[in-house]
């Protein structure tokens, strides 16, 4: 059953868009690493991504080569041992302290790191209901982007980038019908000239 904080959550993000199981020997591994309340999340939801797409709950260790990369350019190595809890479509990954139980973002995108250092190194005293309120507050137009003119520019970027596959898609079939290698784009032996009947039917 969903608590309150995920209740608002979804209520506020919609339900998950797309979504993979979280199995045992993840929830076991980061037991006592992580609020117990992101495990249960992760029991009910999976890693799942919502709004689209704007937000997604990730598994941590596919993030740790990154998240080191990142980490080894500031102080944050020297507080506490991080894992990747979150991540929005542009980049900007939320992290979680395994000993002081404190978020910190970090934006690919800005390259830049947020973090309230004397917060970062005094313990949470209640980190579950911390974890809760995150998701609680969550909406759309936090995980967005804003352009040059301070609109929210996710919402163009995936239509921009589903035609690009589209055109993608397109490129490859029309390559198969016609017989042209993808490496060089030359006409194979057995191929015959693309006429506008071939995109036509792609």
């Amino acid at each position: 059953m969903r608590d309150e904080y995920l209740e608002l959550f979804i209520d506020n993000m919609g339900e998950a868009t797309s979504r993979r199981e979280v199995p045992a020997s993840s929830i076991d591994k980061y037991r006592g690493v992580l609020p117990d309340r992101l495990l249960a999340y992760w029991q009910q939801e999976g890693w799942a991504g919502y709004a689209g797409g704007r937000f997604w709950t990730v598994d941590p260790d596919e993030y740790t080569p990154l998240l080191r990369e990142w980490i080894k350019r500031s102080e944050l190595a020297d507080i506490d041992d991080y894992h990747v809890i979150g991540r929005t479509g542009f980049g900007t990954f939320y992290l979680w302290g395994q000993r002081y139980h404190r978020k910190v973002t970090v934006s690919c995108a800005d390259n830049w790191v947020l973090a309230m250092k004397d917060e970062a190194q005094t313990p949470n005293p209640d980190p579950d209901r911390s974890l809760g309120v995150f998701f609680a507050l969550a909406e759309p137009d936090d995980f967005d982007f804003e352009d040059n003119e301070e609109k929210p520019s996710f919402r163009a970027c995936s239509a921009n980038a589903r035609a690009a596959q589209r055109i993608r898609d397109v490129r490859v079939r029309a390559s198969a019908g016609c017989g042209w290698s993808s490496a060089d784009r030359e006409p194979s032996k057995n191929g015959h000239e693309c006429s506008s009947d071939d995109f036509a039917s792609a």
